[in-house]
């Protein structure tokens, strides 16, 4: 591995532009930047400023911080920090540390926060070597402040925040105080909280107003919430609007357009703002206040598109993908209140797998020379390399891994620019959002009236109206239906999941189980859309913790498996089904299947089952089967992309702190190796442990090794749902590549050796655990495969025999 990097280093240290440069003036870039054209002031950079300067690397930071791509401001930052540190500049730290702990912050995780924290401890620390401005230390107290608060760690926020304040008070800083008491008063502001706090909120907001009233546009958002948590939706509207004014630098915040959200530079509290005010709108329920709040979802919707192209972090586009998603599930609220269809659709496509429909599609187009792309493959690569060493190195080591990945990654974009310079369509490939299909369209593509499509949206997290929507489509029909009473709906996922990860063993596990699966097929196939399920073919479009249970599983009102009424497959969208299916592939060769079979790293278990099951469905398709030694990594990488299904019988995992990978003969595959990898398959199957699970993430799904696999070319993967059982997997396999052989359906396929399965074994043996782990995710057509080739060699010699028969034949009749 470490070979392998070096070499490519090596091999980019040689033919990409120098990291080092003459400081050349960079006035250009100043100005680029204060005419807001940020893009274009970070390229000049690159190009004519020495990156060993942290002057120059601040600008960076600052202007990825201008674009709202926190991910890339970070990386900058912290590459200014390696500097200062190694220079021992130590009073220049404190700045350092300041931005760096606000760019954290801005992700809103957990974890980030944390870090800002740190951060910021780690700057306080510095006082006791340097005397700080008092300026500093307000900046500094202010927001360890907000980040404690921001972890319900309230004590000490407003322990941070008193100091905050006598220090702004030594400075007669009006605006200091002001928002440090704006920052105060959301400490009482929560969905659960008592109108007692919330008039302690109020009073605090009005501390903060008495001593400033403009500079502070976050002032007015917080007051709106908590007149909406008073019940008083109309002020909070009122309050709202000011807020958006200020931003905007508007005189009615009911009218603003695209363009005036352009010119807004805190484009984060902007949208926290327009989502607080749709709240508001909901509140008041009739159906002019509920398209108000419709447009706002519309025009949310144009704001993240214009955020998407202008990041170029896929890091910061996930981030702003997850923000995303709360809006598109409040445009389908309100598309139910006013019985807008075709918009709660759209809003459902649209906060489902969008950055990898974006791949995807830009993946399939031959944009770029070959030596060109084999260039920033290559660069990806060592990417990819470089972060999965960094999460195992220490010391200088690790030093060396991070300096090596920021000088690859700033290659890289100097490389990007010049391509979307130079190729325009490769910019505008990269980032085509125009591709979500209307409802309309998509009942066009459905060609059998017996598919029936049921799309779910659950949101856990931003959900005040305890709602879970799924939206039933054919041919001809369409119904939005909702769930009521999430935490018991919860609940029962929970329950289910518990039962169908292990043997069902007792009558008392039996009766529960059933109990929750009829209930849970109830709540998600409801009366109301019945009608629609009279279909046989159902494909899933599952969202949250719906993406990790089998719909197979679930028990009808007639103690029958779901499956044996229907056959169920599923899909990240519509759009990326429909689009991925339309990608031309035409790989060289039928079936290549790979089983390390015997282990000798990470404690990994032999698999001796795998064997015989590789070999049979090899020779079923007289395809490759590389077992043992020869199923190595770089065997696997040399071959994926000549062969139309791809078989792996091997081990994989996942967990939270574990990203997912793979196993082959001689090391593991990483789940972001798949990126830099192509495949044509039609089918790539993977027989292996929770290869369908992940991190998953709101508005994109589930980060697993079969979403990579799709990333990387795949029309459809079968994968896992938990760790699956050797022998009854096996046995479920080869009998659905029979049926692929015999021209079956990869749905009916599947479907069939399922119920083959469950109708040869009983008791304990039929518990979900053994059979419905399996799922296929993508198209579902056939595979055409070729006829067993023909015995040339027989055939010449019956040939043979049959031409000196008919001489001899001609012979004796001309003697006679």
């Amino acid at each position: 591995m470490k070979l392998l990097i070096s070499l490519i280093l090596l091999y980019f240290s040689f033919n990409s532009v120098e990291i080092k440069k003459k400081n050349s003036d960079c006035n250009k870039s100043k100005s680029l930047a204060q005419n807001k054209r940020y893009q274009e002031a970070i390229n000049n950079t690159l190009q004519t400023c020495d990156l060993s300067h942290v002057e120059n690397l601040n600008f960076i930071a600052k202007c990825y911080n201008n674009l709202n791509d926190y991910y890339k401001e970070i990386d900058y930052l912290e590459r200014v920090i390696y500097i200062n540190n190694k220079n021992k500049k130590r009073e220049n730290l404190v700045t350092n540390y300041l931005d760096i702990a606000k760019a954290y912050r801005k992700l809103n995780t957990k974890q980030s926060i944390s870090k800002s924290i740190s951060f910021l401890k780690e700057a306080l620390e510095i006082e006791k070597s340097f005397s700080l401005t008092n300026k500093i230390k307000y900046s500094l107290c202010n927001n360890i402040g907000n980040y404690y608060k921001a972890l319900s760690n309230f004590n000490y926020a407003i322990k941070y925040y008193k100091k905050a304040i006598i220090i702004a008070k030594k400075l007669n800083d009006s605006k200091k105080i002001s928002k440090t008491y704006s920052n105060i008063s959301t400490i009482n502001i929560n969905i659960n909280a008592s109108s007692k706090q919330l008039k302690t909120a109020q009073n605090t907001i009005k501390t903060a107003l008495s001593y400033d009233s403009i500079s502070f546009p976050d002032i007015y958002t917080n007051l709106g919430i908590v007149n909406y948590l008073l019940s008083d939706y109309k002020t909070a509207i009122k309050n709202h609007n000011r807020a958006i004014e200020i931003l905007t630098k508007t005189k009615n915040g009911d009218l603003i357009n695209l363009n005036d959200v352009k010119k807004c530079k805190n484009k984060k509290l902007l949208l926290n703002t327009l989502f607080e005010k749709t709240y508001a709108l909901i509140k008041l329920k009739d159906k002019k206040h509920l398209t108000k709040g419709l447009n706002i979802i519309k025009l949310a919707d144009k704001i993240f598109d214009l955020l998407f192209k202008e990041t170029k972090s896929e890091k910061t586009k996930l981030h702003w993908r997850k923000r995303a998603y709360h809006f598109y599930y409040l445009g389908i609220h309100i598309s139910h209140e006013i019985n807008d269809i075709g918009s709660a659709f759209y809003f459902s496509e649209k906060s489902k797998a969008l950055l990898l429909l974006n791949e995807i599609t830009f993946n399939s187009k031959p944009i770029l020379p070959d030596s060109i792309k084999t260039r920033e493959t290559l660069l990806k690569k060592t990417i990819y390399l470089l972060e999965n060493e960094i999460n195992i190195l220490k010391n200088e080591a690790l030093l060396k891994a991070k300096k090596d990945l920021f000088e690859t990654q700033v290659t890289l974009k100097l490389l990007t620019d010049s391509l979307e310079a130079n190729y325009p369509t490769y910019k505008n490939s990269k980032n085509n959002l125009n591709q979500i299909l209307s409802l309309r369209a998509l009942q066009n593509t459905i060609k059998e009236k017996n598919t029936c499509i049921i799309s779910y949206l659950w949101d856990k997290t931003e959900n005040q109206f305890n709602v879970l929507y799924g939206i039933a489509i054919t041919q001809d029909k369409t119904i939005l239906f909702k769930i009521n009473n999430l935490k018991l709906f919860d609940r029962k996922i929970t329950e289910f999941k518990k039962f169908i990860k292990k043997p069902i063993s007792s009558l008392k596990e039996k009766t529960e189980f059933e109990n929750i699966a009829k209930s849970l097929y109830n709540d998600l196939l409801p009366e109301e859309i019945t009608p629609l399920l009279v279909n046989n073919k159902l494909l899933i479009i599952p969202d949250s913790d719906l993406q990790s249970i089998p719909f197979e599983a679930l028990l009808t009102k007639n103690n029958d498996y779901l499956i044996k009424n229907h056959e169920i497959s599923y899909a990240y969208s519509a759009t990326h089904l429909l689009k991925n299916n339309r990608i031309k592939r035409n790989p060289k060769n039928t079936f290549i299947s790979f089983a390390p079979i015997n282990f000798n790293y990470d404690n990994l278990i032999n698999l001796p089952q795998s064997k015989s099951e590789v070999e049979t469905i090899a020779n079923l398709f007289s395809g490759e089967s590389r077992n043992n030694e020869y199923a190595t990594k770089n065997s696997f990488l040399k071959n994926i992309n000549n062969y139309k299904i791809v078989h792996l019988s091997t081990h994989s995992d996942t967990n939270d702190s574990i990203p997912p990978w793979i196993a082959f003969k001689n090391t593991k595959l990483q789940l972001n190796e798949l990126y830099t990898t192509k495949n044509q398959a039609e089918l790539v199957f993977l027989s292996s442990c929770k290869s369908s699970l992940g991190e998953s993430n709101q508005g994109e799904g589930v980060f697993s090794l079969a979403r990579g696999f799709f990333y990387s070319g795949a029309n459809s993967v079968i994968s896992s749902l938990w760790n699956v059982n050797d022998k009854s997997n096996s046995e479920i396999t080869v009998s659905f590549y029979k049926y692929i052989k015999k021209g079956k359906s990869k749905n009916t396929a599947l479907r069939q050796a399922k119920l083959d399965y469950l109708n040869t074994h009983s008791l304990s043996q039929i518990s979900p655990y053994y059979w419905s782990s399996l799922i296929l995710i993508g198209d579902d057509s056939p595979i055409k495969t070729p006829s067993k080739p023909l015995n040339y060699k027989l055939i010449s010699i019956l040939f043979t025999l049959l031409l000196v028969f008919i001489l001899k034949k001609q012979i004796i009749k001309g003697n006679k």
